[in-house]
């Protein structure tokens, strides 16, 4: 992890800290421009060529199975494997946080999620930030 400045190597700590009070059955959705090594390989291999994207999706996959990335300049999830089914994802997990780092694209996750999960009854709220603009929201699916 590559941090440019020591208050925002502490910003940042502190997102791994929250992160740590969950139990391991949350399930963590990643946005874009967030500090995690998942969402850095996988925007990686958005700007990978053609012949290494299936090579590297794969290694995202073995080393975050079961893991699902919102992009929010498409509006759409990608989940590693690609077969992951985004509704048996949902509806198995004991809480399910999205860490974001732009909250004005949170309005676009949800109506894309109420859409993938064909539910209206979907909220955000916000369980933690930060000073570097971090954010973490459990998802509540009523």
């Amino acid at each position: 992890m590559i941090i440019r400045s020591e208050k925002n190597r502490n910003e940042v700590i502190k997102v791994y800290n929250t992160l740590d009070h969950y139990n391991t059955d949350s399930k963590i959705i990643s946005s874009s421009d967030v500090s995690n090594e998942f969402s850095g390989l996988v925007l990686s291999n958005f700007y990978s060529g053609k012949k290494s994207r299936n090579l590297y999706k794969e290694i995202i996959t073995k080393r975050f199975p079961n893991t699902i990335f919102f992009d929010v300049y498409n509006s759409q999830f990608i989940t590693f494997p690609d077969t992951l089914n985004l509704k048996e994802e949902f509806s198995g997990s004991n809480k399910i946080l999205l860490q974001t780092k732009n909250e004005n694209q949170n309005e676009k996750f949800i109506l894309s999620l109420k859409s993938k999960l064909n539910n209206e009854n979907i909220e955000l709220k916000k369980v933690f930030s930060n000073n570097i603009g971090e954010s973490l929201f459990e998802i509540i699916i009523k």
